[in-house]
């Protein structure tokens, strides 16, 4: 089977050719890496349904291709560094994002920079995590700073960036011009868990339990007035989701299971 060449950026920010194979197998080309393809791409060996969602998965990265530039850039793409569960992780939220832009009618340039972002949100984790576990939450600050610098350096428009610290900061929805785009990556991020979307307490009852955002946790007191970021986040996180399913017309509690839908509906 022919393969094509891809360009990607490396990390100096120049160009690289890669030897990827067809559109059919990028999702295991981006999700696995080039060396773990399966011989001569044996597709006989999934399911028709693991073929399908393979397939949609691929397409919709290949699609995309120029938001994992950051993650090979910053050691999350590759399966060697140990770290390609934040790209897939970013890949769901992706599509996630897409069929929430779809369902809400956003404009084609709101529902581009949201899939971007969403894409894109967690490229700088694996320098998050070492400097909060080596500096606490001074570290963390100063990854999100350094994040939002190369974001904005790599040519990503002010409102992706916007979108990307949306993700995370909770502070923001307390805002009177938070924008609904930030509003759906902020849900979004609070429903993904790891590549899986459950409902808002599960993901951040996860979250909450990991000692290593304690002290970030914490620091909400003082911002939330006597929540702590969790709890906070909670909140908005139900907040959020009863915004859009309303503008949607569901339930809020079924919100969730709408979204885990409409990718079924999309692979099908």
């Amino acid at each position: 089977m022919r393969h094509e060449v891809i360009k990607v950026f490396t990390k100096r920010n120049d160009l690289r050719h890669l030897d990827a194979p067809p559109p059919e197998h990028y999702h295991d080309y981006i999700m696995k890496g080039p060396e773990n393809l399966p011989a001569e791409h044996a597709e006989n060996k999934r399911s028709p349904l693991e073929l399908k969602r393979a397939k949609y998965f691929s397409h919709f990265a290949a699609a995309h291709l120029k938001s994992f530039r950051l993650h090979r850039a910053h050691g999350v793409l590759a399966k060697s560094e140990g770290w390609r569960n934040v790209s897939e992780h970013c890949l769901v939220e992706g599509v996630a994002a897409d069929v929430l832009a779809e369902a809400l009618k956003l404009s084609d340039t709101e529902r581009k920079n949201l899939v971007a972002a969403a894409l894109m949100h967690d490229f700088f984790k694996r320098k998050e995590i070492a400097e909060t576990k080596a500096r606490g939450l001074a570290g963390q600050h100063k990854a999100e700073e350094a994040r939002d610098k190369i974001l904005e350096e790599s040519g990503a428009s002010e409102e992706i960036g916007k979108i990307v610290s949306a993700a995370s900061d909770v502070k923001r929805m307390l805002d009177p011009d938070v924008t609904l785009p930030e509003k759906i990556m902020q849900y979004i991020d609070d429903i993904t868990m790891n590549t899986e979307i459950r409902s808002v307490d599960e993901r951040v009852d996860k979250v909450e339990q990991n000692p290593l955002y304690l002290e970030e946790n914490e620091s909400g007191r003082e911002i939330f007035g006597g929540r702590t970021f969790s709890q906070a986040q909670r909140d908005f996180g139900h907040a959020i989701e009863r915004e859009l399913a309303e503008k949607i017309g569901i339930p809020p509690a079924q919100l969730p299971e709408f979204i885990r839908e409409k990718i079924r509906q999309r692979i099908e």
